[in-house]
C-alpha cells in the first residue's frame, strides 16, 4: 500500500512541477498532503521532504471553507523540522467524525522562497492508529522531462497500514501559527521582495516578528538594505522605533494558546464616565474559546451582588494599570458605580508600530448599547493627550433596531475612521442583508505615510490623506498619525460619545442623556427594569490579529 501512495505522490509532483504553466523558477510546487484522521481523535498531515525545504505550514478548518484563501484557520501551525523524510503536523486534540470535510491550504519555504497550495479539501472516511501509520519513503529528485501523467488528486488518501516501520514519535511539540506572506496593498504597487530568511522569529504563544523577513517569490531586487541583514530591504514601517524588513509579518495572534503574553488588560474606571464600564481582568469578561479571543461584558451586580452598583465602593488599586484614570470608585450623591464590567486588552507594553497593514478577523457583539473596540491608540502623546488621535478599524452599535432622525445607526451600520479630539473622519457602510453582528468579517487598514485606507471583507470603505479633513492643525500634514500606535481590543457600553440623544431603540427613547448628571443611574435603572436586552451573542469573538510591514 505504501508503494501506492508513493506512486501517487510522485505522479502529483510530476504533474504539478512540469505540467503547470505557473511553476516557480526551480520547478517546485507544494505536493498534495497525505492526511490521516486518527483514533480516538486527532489528525496527521504530511508532505514529502525535498532538498532546500526549511518550513512547512498547515492551515485547516473543519466543515468550513476558507473565504479568502489565506486565513489562519482553526488549525494554524508552522513545522520547523522534518521527521523520517517528511514534514508532519499532528493535532491530537481535534475531534473528527466520518463525513467531515477538512478544508486547508499549505505553505512551504524552499531555498528561501515561499510556495502555496490553496483551496484544498479532504473528506474523512476512516480512522487510523497513529503508531501504525507508514508514510512513503523519501522522494526522488524532481524530474526535468515531462512525465506521462494526466491528473492528480488535491489530497492523497492514505492506504490502510499493514506493517509498522519506524513510527513517528508521539511526543513532538505542536508549534504556533504560520508566518504568512504579507498581503498585496490594494492601493499601491506590490512591495519589493525579501528573497530569503536571515533570522528566525521567536516562537511564542503569539508572535512578534522583529526584525524578520518572510520569503516572497522572486522579483526585481532593489537596494536600501538594512545594515546586518543582507537580504532584508528597509521598510518605512517601524516597530518600537526600530527598522524592520519590507513586507515582513511583524505581529500575529491567533489565540490558539490562550490570550498570549503580548496582550495586557487595562484595569481602571473612567474618570469622566465617557463609558458606563469598569475595565478589569475578570476571566468571565475575557477568555479564549475554540482558538478565539472572547470579550464579553457583564453586569456589575452579577459579580458583587444585588444593588452593589448603588452602594460600592470598589477598589482596584492593587492591580490598577492607569495613572490618568480612577482606581477606586465610590457612590456619591449624584452618581453610582459603573453598571457594567468589561475587558479591554492592548499591546501597549509589547508591540507598537508606525505604518503597515493591519488585519483583524472578528465577529462583533450584538446587544443593546454595546460598542466594540477595534482600535489603534498612540504609544506616546507628542501633540498632547487631547490631540493624540485614535484609529477605529470597526464600530457597529449592538442594537438591532436603532435610529436617529429616521436614519439607522444600529448594527445595520458599520463605521470606520479616525478621531482627533472633537474632529473625526468617519466612513460608513450599511449592510445590504442582515446585520454586521451576524457573522465574522475581516477588517483591514492600510496605513502609509501618505494615506490611510479602510476595508471590510476586501471592500474599500474609503481613505484619509491628511487633508480630507485636516484633523490636527499646526503640525505635519499627516499628524498625529505619523507616530507609533498600539492595538486595542475591547467592548464598552453606554457613555456619551457614541450614541446621540434622541436615538430610538425599537421605537423607545434612549434612557439617558449624554451630559446629564445622573446618566449612570438612568442606564442602571434600565438594566434593572429588564429593558436592556443582552444574550449569548453579546460578546466579541476575535479569530486573529495580524500586522505586516510595508
Amino acid at each position: 500500500m505504501s508503494q501506492i501512495v508513493l506512486c501517487l505522490s510522485l505522479c502529483a509532483l510530476c504533474l504539478l512541477t512540469v505540467c503547470s504553466e505557473s511553476s516557480a523558477n526551480d520547478g517546485y510546487e507544494v505536493p498534495p498532503a497525505i492526511i490521516y484522521p486518527l483514533k480516538p481523535r486527532g489528525l496527521q498531515v504530511s508532505i514529502p521532504d525535498y532538498e532546500g525545504v526549511t518550513l512547512f505550514a498547515f492551515h485547516g478548518k473543519v466543515n468550513e471553507e476558507f473565504e479568502h484563501g489565506r486565513e489562519a484557520g482553526q488549525m494554524s501551525v508552522d513545522v520547523l523540522r522534518k521527521r523520517n523524510g517528511h514534514w508532519t503536523y499532528t493535532n491530537r486534540s481535534i475531534r473528527l467524525k466520518e463525513g467531515d470535510i477538512v478544508y486547508y491550504w499549505l505553505y512551504v519555504i524552499k531555498n528561501g522562497l515561499g510556495y502555496e497550495r490553496l483551496f484544498q479539501s479532504f473528506e474523512v472516511k476512516e480512522f487510523y492508529e497513529e503508531k501504525e501509520i507508514v508514510l512513503p519513503g523519501p522522494t526522488t529528485p524532481i524530474p526535468t522531462e515531462k512525465p506521462e501523467c494526466q491528473t492528480v488528486p488535491s489530497t492523497v488518501t492514505p492506504p490502510i497500514p499493514t506493517t509498522i516501520i519506524d513510527p513517528i514519535p508521539t511526543d513532538l511539540p505542536e508549534l504556533p501559527e504560520s508566518m504568512l506572506s504579507p498581503p498585496t496593498l490594494t492601493t499601491a504597487p506590490n512591495p519589493p521582495p525579501n528573497p530569503q530568511i536571515t533570522s528566525r522569529p521567536e516562537v511564542t504563544d503569539d508572535k512578534i516578528y522583529f526584525p524578520t523577513n518572510p520569503p516572497r517569490r522572486k522579483t526585481t531586487l532593489i537596494n536600501n538594505r538594512i545594515k546586518g541583514e543582507d537580504s532584508c530591504f528597509k521598510s518605512i514601517t517601524t516597530v518600537r522605533e526600530k527598522e524592520v524588513c519590507r513586507g515582513a509579518l511583524i505581529f500575529s495572534s491567533d489565540f490558539s494558546n490562550g490570550i498570549g503574553r503580548n496582550w495586557t488588560h487595562q484595569i481602571h474606571f473612567n474618570n469622566d464616565e465617557s463609558e458606563f464600564v469598569v475595565f478589569d481582568n475578570n476571566p468571565s469578561n475575557s477568555f479564549t474559546e475554540s482558538n478565539q479571543l472572547i470579550i464579553k461584558p457583564t453586569f456589575l451586580d452579577d459579580h458583587y451582588g444585588d444593588d452593589f452598583t448603588l452602594k460600592g465602593p470598589l477598589d482596584l488599586t492593587s492591580k490598577c494599570t492607569s495613572r490618568e484614570q480612577l482606581c477606586v470608585k465610590e457612590r456619591t450623591s449624584f452618581s453610582i458605580l459603573p453598571p457594567v464590567m468589561s475587558a479591554r486588552l492592548t499591546t501597549e507594553e509589547r508591540f507598537s508600530f508606525k505604518y503597515g497593514v493591519v488585519e483583524i478577523r472578528a465577529k462583533l457583539p450584538s446587544g443593546d448599547w454595546v460598542i466594540p473596540e477595534l482600535w489603534l491608540q498612540p504609544k506616546t502623546v507628542p501633540y498632547g493627550v487631547p490631540n493624540a488621535g485614535k484609529v477605529i478599524l470597526a464600530k457597529s452599535i449592538g442594537n438591532t433596531d436603532l435610529t436617529f432622525e429616521e436614519e439607522s445607526i444600529g448594527s445595520i451600520l458599520l463605521t470606520s475612521g479616525l478621531q482627533v479630539k472633537d474632529k473625526t473622519k468617519t466612513l460608513k457602510k450599511f449592510k445590504d442583508t442582515g446585520l454586521w453582528t451576524d457573522e465574522f468579517h475581516v477588517f483591514k487598514l492600510e496605513w502609509t505615510d501618505r494615506k490611510m485606507s479602510f476595508y471590510v471583507d476586501d471592500q474599500h470603505l474609503g481613505d484619509w490623506n491628511g487633508t480630507n479633513p485636516i484633523l490636527l492643525e499646526g503640525n505635519g500634514p499627516f499628524s498625529p498619525f505619523d507616530e507609533e500606535f498600539y492595538i486595542s481590543l475591547g467592548i464598552h457600553a453606554g457613555g456619551f460619545g457614541d450614541i446621540p440623544d434622541g436615538a430610538l431603540s425599537k421605537g423607545r427613547l434612549k434612557p439617558w442623556k449624554n451630559y446629564e448628571v445622573r446618566r449612570l443611574k438612568k442606564f442602571y435603572d434600565d438594566i434593572k427594569s429588564g429593558q436592556i436586552s443582552w444574550s449569548d451573542q453579546t460578546k466579541m469573538q476575535v479569530d486573529y490579529v495580524k500586522v505586516w510591514a510595508l
